[in-house]
């Protein structure tokens, strides 16, 4: 009777282990193409210039976060194949810039660009604009491959509060940021942008639930 128990109990352990392997779920590897829209580096910053001004902004990049879902058991709601990356946004309330982004099976499926002026208040939020792919364009003599431009729409620039306030984003791939306009249409373009090997970015990779 003790020999039947213990070999049900073996058996049923056996099952157990095959069925939790059979549903663990291979998650494909971390998209690094994503990473060439924001190809930063910690201790590093943005810088945009004003020319009709005279005028910098300096966006200081603090941290960059990227996590990847190698794998998740497909018996539990664990949200699939997963990955997050984020710039500064554990010091979101601290710092000028922050960058967040979903990536879902390896394709980018949500992304939101903030810019905080130094009280704080939010001046440009990429979640409230409407965005389109530009190929081949043209910014101050130089020439980018493709770019993303977000633009926020009148009344919600309108409703910032700050007295400085930016419409539009552009961004490049390969390069990040390269302009931001504000409601003047007042153009503030990069300069002595250094480009970091997206190699170097550290991925934190990690088994869904």
């Amino acid at each position: 009777m003790i020999k039947k128990f213990c070999l049900l109990n073996l058996l049923f352990t056996l099952f157990l282990v095959i069925f939790l392997t059979s549903c663990t779920e291979n998650c494909p590897s971390f998209n690094k193409d994503n990473l060439k829209w924001i190809p930063y580096k910690e201790g590093g910053s943005i810088t945009l210039y004003n020319q009709e001004l005279n005028s910098s902004i300096i966006l200081p990049i603090v941290k960059i976060s990227v996590s990847h879902t190698s794998s998740y058991e497909g018996f539990n709601d664990c949200g699939g194949c997963l990955d997050f990356v984020s710039i500064n946004s554990v010091y979101a309330e601290n710092y000028l810039f922050n960058y967040d982004a979903f990536i879902s099976s390896g394709n980018l499926s949500s992304e939101e660009y903030t810019f905080k002026f130094n009280d704080g208040d939010i001046v440009f939020s990429s979640s409230e604009s409407s965005h389109k792919s530009i190929e081949n364009y043209s910014l101050n003599g130089v020439n980018y491959e493709l770019v993303r431009v977000f633009e926020n729409s009148e009344t919600y620039t309108k409703s910032l509060t700050n007295e400085i306030k930016y419409s539009k984003l552009i961004v490049a791939k390969g390069v990040g940021v390269i302009a931001i306009i504000d409601n003047q249409n007042r153009v503030w373009s990069i300069i002595n942008q250094a480009i970091n090997d997206i190699n170097t970015i550290k991925i934190k990779s990690k088994d869904g639930c």
